[in-house]
């Protein structure tokens, strides 16, 4: 979008939750000059230590 003019990053925002929090945070951290707000419900981070936390059994 911000590459055919439709917006720019100073107004564009992002959101996602579960999988997509997970997408929004790769997103963010990658590429952190490209949005101006990223909103990220539920994201699970750190895919390496998943396994030893409460929602990997709740999955």
């Amino acid at each position: 979008m911000i590459e055919r003019k439709y917006t720019n990053p100073g107004k564009l925002g992002i959101e996602g939750g579960i999988n997509g929090g997970l997408l929004m945070g790769a997103a963010l951290t990658q590429h952190p000059d490209l949005f101006r707000a990223v909103v990220s419900r539920v994201g699970i981070y750190d895919m390496l230590r998943l396994e030893c936390s409460r929602m990997a059994h709740s999955m």
